[in-house]
């Protein structure tokens, strides 16, 4: 799916592949028969897509300027289209899973699913989601909740989970 390349100027380019795919599958008089056919590569894409938002070691959580972040917004316009074709419902449960896998138990990964799930709630949550909304909020890792004794590089990430908890947190008041 080559969105999954180390280098996040090698994957950006099938970026504008799937959001112009994704167009052209919702300009069709056939959208409904193409969507579903899509479904199953846009879930794997999906998938391959996750893993992208976690901060990088190598990147400071807290400088905005980097260029990492430039690249995260911009498979954050991705995901938005994939949603088009793959459903909200799917993708909110696909990284429900994701971030409940043991790989993922570090506050880096659980920064990245809490971030992601802050970009699927805004525009696509309603009233019917808010029972898996209170339990994920119910579920929110433990290490968002530790405080922050250091000024170590795990103390660093542990602060930006617990800030990126926060701002998901806020993208859910609407429905309150």
């Amino acid at each position: 799916l080559c969105t999954a390349f180390p280098d996040p100027d090698i994957s950006e380019i099938p970026i504008e592949f799937w959001m112009e795919l994704t167009d052209s599958i919702c300009r069709t008089g056939e959208t409904e028969v193409l969507l579903s056919d899509f479904a199953p590569l846009y879930q794997e894409l999906f998938q391959s897509l996750i893993p992208l938002f976690f901060i990088p070691e190598t990147v400071d959580p807290f400088d905005s300027n980097d260029e990492w972040f430039s690249y995260r917004r911009r498979l954050r316009v991705l995901v938005s289209s994939v949603i088009t074709v793959l459903g909200a419902q799917t993708a909110m449960e696909a990284c429900l899973a994701s971030a409940a896998l043991p790989q993922h138990a570090g506050a880096r990964a659980q920064e990245g699913h809490l971030f992601l799930l802050g970009a699927l709630i805004p525009d696509r949550a309603t009233l019917t989601d808010v029972p898996k909304l209170v339990a994920l909020i119910q579920s929110l890792p433990a290490l968002v909740q530790l405080p922050i004794k250091d000024n170590s590089a795990e103390a660093t990430q542990v602060a930006s989970a617990q800030r990126t908890a926060i701002d998901m947190l806020h993208h859910c008041s609407h429905l309150v």
